[in-house]
């Protein structure tokens, strides 16, 4: 896993979510919302290549994702998480249960 791995990933997402659920008046630190920025992008770049929104492409540098929009041809860069593809599933289920209604 490089330096955004799974774990890193899901604890950045759970500590900014947990951040505003505690105090909805405090604003997450920098650090937090980049970290969970950065899996939010990751998490919607997925489903919205699973859904053939976006398309893959080749990029040079291993802590970037590159994708194209098909539509628009807009070309749409971020962080690369280092998931893998097994891990991507589990994410998805964490991440959903999070936004859950009463979680």
């Amino acid at each position: 896993e490089g330096p955004y791995g799974r774990a890193e990933c899901v604890h950045a997402f759970v500590a900014a979510a947990e951040a505003q659920e505690a105090s909805p008046w405090k604003p997450v630190t920098p650090v937090e919302g980049r970290n969970a920025q950065r899996v939010l992008d990751a998490l919607l770049a997925l489903m919205l290549e699973r859904k053939k929104m976006l398309r893959p492409v080749e990029s040079r540098d291993d802590d970037m994702l590159v994708y194209e929009h098909v539509v628009t041809r807009e070309t749409i860069v971020i962080a690369n998480p280092h998931l893998s593809f097994d891990q991507i599933p589990d994410v998805q289920r964490e991440v959903g249960a999070l936004l859950e209604p009463g979680a």
